[in-house]
């Protein structure tokens, strides 16, 4: 099986900044959530990413987890990792895909941001992180630097 370079799925989630952010959101007619954000990216760059994830108006972090494990496995490493289950106020319930490191310690990632209903670029750490990687991708570089 030939898998599909990590920088076209991020290039692809990259391509989203600015798109409205939407709960349950797959496609650009209705918007993106954080889970859509990845399972469009995986299928723009090429790749069956596996069922689309629909889960209720606040899944529980057991709900997330589950929805991540149809299409992806969790990683040790979050620098590898295609996916980032990341805290946020109200529990760790949202994912955010590193696109490209700035400094070594901090990675631009693309995330919703549902208080300005966009999708958004945010710089976090990813020691604050748990990776997951999608099956069919290569893993990310553990140093890429823009």
């Amino acid at each position: 099986m030939t898998l599909i370079p990590w920088k076209d799925y991020a290039n692809n989630a990259l391509q989203l900044v600015g798109e409205t952010a939407m709960h349950m959101g797959r496609e650009h007619a209705q918007g993106f959530d954080c889970v859509g954000i990845a399972h469009y990216a995986a299928r723009a760059a090429g790749l069956d990413a596996g069922p689309t994830i629909h889960y209720g108006p606040d899944p529980s972090p057991d709900d997330l987890q589950r929805g991540l494990a149809e299409f992806a496995d969790k990683c040790s490493n979050p620098r590898t990792a295609h996916i980032w289950q990341i805290r946020v106020p109200g529990g760790p319930r949202h994912v955010a895909i590193p696109a490209y490191d700035i400094d070594g310690e901090r990675v631009v990632c693309v995330m919703t941001c549902n208080k300005r209903g966009r999708v958004r670029q945010v710089a976090l750490r990813p020691e604050n992180a748990a990776g997951w990687l999608i099956r069919g991708i290569q893993p990310r570089p553990c140093e890429v630097f823009a």
